[in-house]
């Protein structure tokens, strides 16, 4: 087939030719039954000797055949979506090895070779689809992001947010975001350069292959005001530049360049100064589980300096982090192009750590937009305007349609081979106001719902659809007009049970006694050959044979594992109390005789090896 093919002749309707076909009996002139309906001859001749009745609804006028039928490109169609909803999206050379292994299993006459079908049939395929299909270059989203990042936990988080907001009166200019980003001397991404034509590569002087890390602490609040940035250089990073630095910005000095307690307490005291005009005004500040937010030290200085400390759910900083999902990601494209600025105004340099204050400079006043702030807020549902009730307030519901997106892409095909009801999804609900120059408004406020109850045939033994979470932590929501919205995770199970059990399911409150871990994520169930398949042999069915769905075992450890993380409120007495006591036992055991004596043992035996290997006595 021809790479580029263009289809010259257009369909033709079935009861256009049936009309023809009767036409020619009474006149029995080819070339004028043609010419009056707008066929050609040898397709007109090629259906003139069948019966009328079997002639297809639509018919092609070319010699070429396509390979699939409407209806199987339909179903390819929604198997690729599929994948994508499950976070395994295909590439070009899938989809050519899929409609292969189609076409051998199901007995399709074609012309593909070597084990994919050709580049001619995919830009055909995707051409004929352009608006469903499009080529798009996935986002790196790691395991742990897929699985935390769920309805229970979310809810959770807004839970905290909206009980804190409404007990002390946040509003826009009270609310801030932290978080940390890290810089190098050495651009992330090389934009595009102009040289010679024919040349085989381009050499572009850089300062290292690796960069030394600077660690950059921002913040800025719903209202758009930003916080002056801090610093974080390594140990070893002397003469800093920092006349050209931001204004009001400071610095600190840490072993490698990262962030730790130290630094974060420094920085807070930092930002209680800049945060309010007064210092007895309450704010709350949003930030992630990292150890250096949420040790003792700093929970005690939010605590006694009017600070309330909300940190947000584990593995969802991508899309609850109001700095990374607003600021980050044009903050750094700048940087980068600062600093290929930089290496031309100052060639036969090359920019040291130390440098990078004056390059961030320039490039966090390009960026650090008001519009940003307030639309990265927005985004998050963390603070967004209601036009129902004329308010500011957080809004839950600003990721319900991805939720149900993910979750009906996981029962699709098991509730087409079980006989499963749909999940319902919530309501379409009008859009936020938006600010000038900002993205796609993002649905809000939607009416609370539940899920519908999962039936399934009567017989002895039943298919039932659980949805369970691993780690979700009880809670009771806060709006007292609103249902209890079970929570799902992305994880599908099926089991088997009694015909009298007639239990789903995910609700609220989940018991905390034998609940078994969920041993892998996206399981897609063996789909059957269902009567709307329009293959023998599906993309479903050859999934199911080709791929391996089932848990790995998961390797012994003898450590202890980590405990599950949640979104919590730092600064409540509960936590507070937590913390004091856990500070004053490692404050017991560092001065505690027995730790001397631990101490001193494992000195003495350090030595003792050194001498051994050297000869030396003590």
């Amino acid at each position: 087939m021809v790479r580029y093919y263009q289809r010259r002749s257009v369909k033709v309707p079935g009861q256009t030719i049936r009309d023809a076909v009767q036409y020619y009996a009474t006149s029995g002139n080819q070339r004028e039954t043609c010419t009056l309906y707008g066929l050609t001859r040898s397709m007109f001749q090629k259906y003139l000797k069948q019966d009328p009745a079997s002639i297809p609804d639509e018919c092609s006028q070319g010699r070429f055949k396509p390979i699939f039928s409407t209806e199987q490109e339909e179903e390819i169609i929604s198997y690729v979506n599929c994948l994508a909803n499950r976070f395994y999206a295909i590439t070009r050379r899938s989809l050519g090895e899929l409609a292969f292994q189609l076409a051998e299993r199901n007995n399709l006459p074609h012309t593909f070779r070597n084990g994919t079908a050709s580049e001619g049939w995919i830009n055909s395929f995707l051409g004929r689809h352009e608006d469903i299909l499009s080529l798009r270059t996935g986002t790196p989203t790691s395991f742990a992001r897929v699985t935390e990042f769920a309805r229970g936990p979310v809810y959770r988080f807004f839970d905290l947010l909206e009980e804190i907001v409404s007990a002390k009166g946040f509003t826009a200019d009270t609310i801030f975001n932290m978080d940390e980003t890290g810089l190098t001397v050495v651009p992330s991404k090389q934009p595009k350069r102009i040289a010679q034509k024919g040349r085989r590569s381009l050499p572009v002087i850089v300062a290292k292959e690796r960069g030394e890390l600077c660690t950059i602490l921002c913040s800025f609040s719903a209202n758009g005001k930003y916080i002056p940035p801090m610093f974080i250089f390594p140990k070893k990073a002397k003469n800093i530049n920092y006349a050209n630095a931001p204004a009001e910005s400071i610095h600190a000095i840490s072993d490698r360049g990262w962030s730790n307690s130290e630094c974060f307490v420094k920085w807070l005291k930092h930002f209680r100064k800049f945060a309010s005009d007064s210092q007895g005004t309450n704010v709350l500040l949003l930030v992630d589980n990292h150890g250096s937010h949420i040790c003792y030290e700093a929970v005690k200085y939010c605590r006694s300096h009017r600070i309330e400390l909300l940190t947000l759910p584990p593995h969802s900083t991508h899309k609850l982090q109001p700095l990374d999902v607003g600021l980050f990601s044009p903050l750094k494209a700048k940087y980068s192009e600062y600093l290929v600025k930089w290496h031309f105004e100052n060639q036969n340099k090359i920019p040291r750590v130390e440098d990078i204050p004056a390059i961030f400079r320039l490039a966090y006043e390009a960026a650090s937009k008001r519009e940003t702030a307030i639309n990265a807020f927005r985004a998050t549902g963390i603070w967004q305007y209601n036009m129902h009730t004329e308010e500011w307030k957080p809004n839950r519901h600003v990721f319900d349609e991805e939720f149900s997106e993910q979750e009906s892409s996981l029962t699709d095909s098991v509730s087409s081979s079980n006989g499963a009801s749909d999940i319902d999804s919530p309501p379409d609900s009008p859009d936020s106001e938006l600010i000038p120059d900002t993205p796609d408004p993002v649905p809000i406020w939607p009416s609370s719902h539940t899920l519908a109850s999962v039936d399934t045939q009567p017989q002895s033994k039943k298919q039932l659809l659980r949805l369970r979470r691993e780690s979700l932590v009880p809670y009771s929501s806060s709006s007292e007009d609103e249902e209890e919205i079970e929570q799902i995770d992305l994880t599908v199970e099926i089991r088997e049970v009694q015909e009298n059990d007639d239990s789903l399911v995910a609700s609220g409150e989940l018991p905390e006694t034998n609940v078994p871990p969920v041993e892998t994520i996206l399981h897609m169930a063996k789909a059957s050959t269902s009567k709307a398949s329009h293959f023998t042999v599906g993309p479903f069915e050859l999934e199911s044979e080709l791929v391996n769905l089932d848990p790995k075992e998961k390797p012994c450890s003898k450590r202890k594992p980590r405990p599950k993380l949640a979104a919590e409120h730092m600064t409540s007495d509960e936590n507070m109390s937590r913390l004091r006591t856990k500070e004053l036992n490692s404050k017991r055991k560092r001065t505690s005789s027995d730790s001397e004596d631990k101490r001193q043992t494992r000195s003495t035996t350090v030595a003792s090896k050194l001498s051994l290997r050297s000869g030396k006595r003590l």
